[in-house]
């Protein structure tokens, strides 16, 4: 696609927090844009919650500047969380899928289990390398 490596992997992009919605769609620019299911973390005062997003980005923007390319959609959230804790015994066992349509066919574009991805902690402890003394 014409986008670079990132220096390092995993990364983070930090994005503006008004990016975030419960929305069940979304308006964007053009037709390079999409999407990609991946688990959400709240931290809240006292408990880690945990839901299922969407990371939506600009793919001809990427060429350019990945970080700017998920500034310019909004993220859409799920609007149901569960607490970490209620989850986190079988965390590794809890299946991501999303499917995209074409042409008014749906078919799977992504599946894959939340152990397949980085654990929440170390996503938490990466986040808040990267923001500093800012909550993640």
């Amino acid at each position: 696609m014409g986008v670079s490596r990132p220096r390092q992997i995993p990364t983070v992009y930090p994005v503006s927090n008004n990016l975030a919605t419960t929305s069940s769609a979304i308006q964007v620019q053009h037709q390079e844009t999409s999407g990609e299911v991946e688990y959400v973390v709240v931290v809240g005062p006292r408990d880690l919650y945990v839901t299922v997003g969407s990371d939506h980005s600009d793919r001809a923007l990427e060429q350019k500047s990945v970080s700017l390319a998920k500034q310019v959609c909004p993220n859409i959230v799920a609007p149901a969380v569960w607490r970490y804790q209620d989850v986190k015994g079988h965390w590794d066992e809890l299946i991501l899928r999303s499917w995209v349509s074409q042409k008014g066919d749906w078919r799977l574009y992504q599946e894959g289990t939340l152990g397949d991805l980085l654990p929440v902690e170390e996503l938490l402890g990466l986040s808040r390398e990267v923001l500093g003394a800012r909550n993640p």
